[in-house]
């Protein structure tokens, strides 16, 4: 396993033969360059390369990793760095191979509703491009202005529309992968559907970087809806918000996103200058299609929060906009409330949200810590911020234990440790308690097949 593991050093021969490959000014052990390669987006995880490594083509990329695997140094492949669970940050040093330079759109099909895209393409920046073709890719992580392609397919990564349009995994058609060994392998086809063997595809999305470099990606696409409506209900309660929520996904409403704010997000948000109010809860609501669709839909949901007590209003225009922008911005706003978070991501069946909820809450009076909760509640997911209130060990270990409560709640609802933001680091201890210790070593022996020297972003996903 991958503590157990003595990893090379990377030495001045090391750095010659890297640039031989991909030219001398595409390495370096810049402080700066090594730093802003290395840093998780929120968090304390730590690690530092040793170089940064900048190839240009799947060529470039498989020869990196050959000679890496035959030095056993470690290699965490890395787009903008936005994760928050450790995911691209270099724990066992090595380098750290960026996506900066693989960046292109190679094609988009209107026709077959496709895209070929390399790793480093932004998630903004494609879609700026597809909306003058009337298409989108619909998963839209709140981080989209920076979140690169290749980190979402690594991740599967989700966020506001995945209560309509699914996640990342639902649109990878085909994957060009670069192995440890140096080889490259083509995955996927561009039919529809197919039904071919082992689902390898599959495999690699959510895979964090552990077993491959992914050097291009074809994407399906969806075409534009025609309309969009947003609406907001404020709710009394955290519970009462989580009840119209299911009522909301047991109707025949079909909200394109449902997010869940609670009553500090709102104070945030309302602090910070964007139009919400403060209640004991909100939820901030997507429709989308034809016109009369999207109005339908958003009619029943206001009916469903009216019934349950909510002060339900529609937004449009500027204040659409900023309704949407303050909820993008929560990340970055959280963070400033404690200089030690936890960012938890659970996600449980929708039928067990006003449950896990008011557990979540109770857990966090219980125990004194403060909480901050919000997410794409729609399908289940909540990030829940923990607010340790110091550095000191107490307060982390108030805050852990307070963590670990909840993952234990949120398996016993038959849910999930992560919904989008991954595993990489920080939540590699709920493994085994998510999957069991058979699945586990199940897991570890497809990664001894695959990369025999665990060089592939070691030290994350799975535990030691």
């Amino acid at each position: 396993m991958a503590a157990q593991r003595r990893y090379s050093r990377v030495e001045e021969a090391d750095l010659r033969a890297l640039r031989d490959i991909v030219g001398p000014e595409n390495v370096s052990t810049r402080g700066w360059d090594l730093a802003v390669s290395s840093a998780n987006a929120i968090g304390e995880v730590e690690g530092r390369a040793e170089a940064v490594v900048w190839p240009a083509s799947a060529e470039e990329v498989s020869e990196v990793l050959r000679y890496c695997s035959e030095r056993g140094i470690p290699v965490t492949p890395r787009g903008s760095g936005s994760s928050t669970s450790g995911n691209a940050t270099p724990v066992m040093g090595g380098i750290v191979i960026s996506t900066r330079r693989m960046n292109r759109i190679l094609e988009v099909s209107r026709e077959d509703l496709l895209a070929v895209v390399e790793p480093g393409v932004v998630y903004e920046s494609l879609n700026s491009k597809l909306r003058e073709l009337g298409l989108f890719f619909p998963p839209e992580p709140a981080s989209g202005s920076v979140s690169t392609i290749g980190g979402m397919v690594g991740n599967n990564s989700s966020g506001f529309r995945a209560v309509k349009y699914g996640v990342t995994r639902d649109y990878v058609s085909g994957l060009e992968v670069a192995l440890p060994s140096g080889e490259i392998i083509r995955l996927g086809t561009r039919a529809p559907k197919s039904s071919i063997g082992y689902d390898l595809v599959r495999l690699f999305v959510g895979s964090e970087g552990t077993l491959g470099f992914f050097t291009k990606i074809t994407l399906k696409l969806r075409p534009l809806p025609e309309a969009r409506r947003t609406g907001i209900c404020y709710a009394e309660s955290a519970g009462r918000a989580a009840e119209a929520i299911f009522d909301v996904m047991a109707s025949p409403a079909r909200p394109s996103a449902i997010e869940y704010l609670d009553s500090r997000v709102l104070r945030l948000l309302s602090e910070s200058g964007y139009p919400y109010r403060e209640a004991g809860a909100a939820l901030l609501v997507e429709t989308d299609g034809t016109e009369r669709a999207a109005e339908d839909d958003m009619s029943r949901i206001e009916s469903i929060c009216r019934s349950r007590g909510g002060d339900f209003r529609r937004a449009g225009g500027a204040e659409e906009e900023k309704l949407w922008s303050g909820r993008r911005a929560l990340g970055a706003l959280v963070a400033r409330l404690s200089p030690y978070i936890i960012v938890g991501d659970v996600d449980v069946p929708v039928s067990k949200l006003p449950w896990i909820v008011e557990e979540i809450y109770g857990l966090g009076r219980e125990a004194g810590v403060g909480l901050v909760v919000f997410g794409h509640a729609g399908d289940g997911n909540l990030h829940v911020n923990i607010l340790a209130g110091g550095r000191d060990p107490e307060s982390r270990r108030r805050a852990e234990d307070l963590y670990a409560r909840i993952i234990e709640r949120t398996i016993e609802a038959g849910g999930a440790v992560a919904g989008e933001h991954g595993i990489g680091v920080e939540k590699r201890g709920f493994m085994e308690a998510q999957h069991g210790r058979r699945v586990l070593e199940l897991m570890r022996r497809i990664k001894e097949v695959i990369d025999p020297s665990w060089i592939m972003n070691p030290g994350k996903l799975l535990p030691d």
